[in-house]
């Protein structure tokens, strides 16, 4: 880590397990709790307003697909 700390400094000082920093570290699935918890513990958690905006689209926004949905235009006359 560029904060030259060990697995084990980190997962003492978040308060997670050892194994839960060498997840999130090694990109697999953790709860966002934990990952919460790391972050504190790196003073990283204003990164956490880039990833969630404030305005999320509604459920009707999107298709069947999954995928936003587009306004119909009207061809130019």
């Amino acid at each position: 880590m560029e904060r030259n700390l060990t697995i084990e400094e980190l997962a003492k000082r978040s308060g997670v397990g050892r194994n839960q920093v060498g997840d999130i570290e090694a990109g697999r699935d953790v709860r966002v709790s934990t990952l919460i918890k790391v972050m504190r513990a790196l003073s990283m958690v204003s990164n956490l307003e880039a990833a969630f905006p404030d305005v999320l689209p509604s459920s009707e926004a999107f298709n069947s697909r999954g995928e936003l949905r587009q306004r119909a235009r009207k061809p130019k006359e």
